[in-house]
């Protein structure tokens, strides 16, 4: 397709979890319409991100927030995956996908605060739940609109509720952790 363009913005593509799977899903969506080029701090090879289920025939190109800064105005549509303020976007339609507000990724001065707002507000917010949605109202006082994972359920069949507890995520110790000792 030729014509409108479209930059999906990820600085956490190396790490190809459930963030990049809800990315993708959007690319893919956005691939109807755009050509969509795929950007950020990492680049996975083809190989590797067919390996894990992903799609492996996107344009992707290497860049930092600077740089996504200045290539935004050279597209008709952005998208920022991030979990707090996303770098400035000189898109006229700007979308951000904010997994979560994680307080250390939000300004704690008040003027760097105020002009991140200022950036925030030329972005339209999507977040994964209600949760985020409450979250992200209380820490960065913008809206949001939650549109939730897609997800392939296969054959499902609803069985009686048991007392368990399912975690799914990585194990590791830094950054955000998905807290399985809390749970054990």
């Amino acid at each position: 397709m030729v014509g409108k363009r479209a930059l999906v913005y990820n600085p956490y593509l190396g790490t190809l979890g459930g963030g990049e799977r809800y990315m993708f899903a959007v690319v893919q969506l956005l691939r109807t319409r755009f050509d969509v080029v795929v950007g950020g701090n990492t680049i996975p090879s083809s190989a590797l991100l067919l390996e894990r289920g992903f799609p492996g025939d996107c344009t992707m190109i290497p860049m930092n927030d600077r740089a996504f800064t200045g290539a935004s105005a050279d597209f008709d549509l952005v998208v920022v995956v991030s979990n707090g303020v996303p770098p400035r976007s000189r898109c006229a339609s700007s979308v951000l996908i904010l997994q979560f507000p994680f307080p250390e990724r939000l300004p704690w001065r008040w003027a760097e605060a105020a002009l991140n707002r200022r950036w925030l507000s030329g972005y339209q917010t999507v977040v994964y739940s209600e949760f985020v949605r409450e979250w992200t109202q209380r820490r960065l006082q913008i809206p949001s609109r939650v549109i939730f994972p897609p997800i392939d359920v296969g054959r499902f069949y609803p069985e009686a509720k048991r007392p368990l507890i399912l975690s799914v995520g990585r194990f590791f110790t830094s950054g955000h952790s998905k807290r399985q000792d809390v749970l054990v």
